[in-house]
């Protein structure tokens, strides 16, 4: 699924969805960066700041790509842990 922000500008597809360890908050997990898919960096984005339209998932913030190569240092995988897999991603929101 595609993530865009406010403006409508493509930030990336959803590569997973994690729950954080500590906070319980759940995260669409996004690749940034690099060139096709090579080189990229995990960026962890809350669904909780997300409204589902359609085929997309659109980000409340109006955040650029440049603020989301920023987050990428942010995201510690070792915090988040894996979700139902059978869980669809509207169920997973309206958790």
């Amino acid at each position: 699924m595609t993530i865009v922000n406010a403006e409508g500008e493509t930030l990336g597809q959803v590569e997973n969805v994690l729950r954080h360890d500590d906070a319980g908050d759940l995260h669409a997990i996004v690749s940034v960066g690099g060139f096709w898919i090579f080189g990229g960096s995990d960026v962890a984005l809350p669904l909780a700041d997300m409204r589902l339209e359609g085929e997309q998932l659109v980000l409340q913030d109006i955040i650029g790509q440049d603020e989301l190569d920023d987050l990428a240092t942010d995201y510690d995988e070792d915090r988040h842990s894996e979700v139902d897999g059978d869980m669809t991603l509207s169920e997973a929101m309206g958790r």
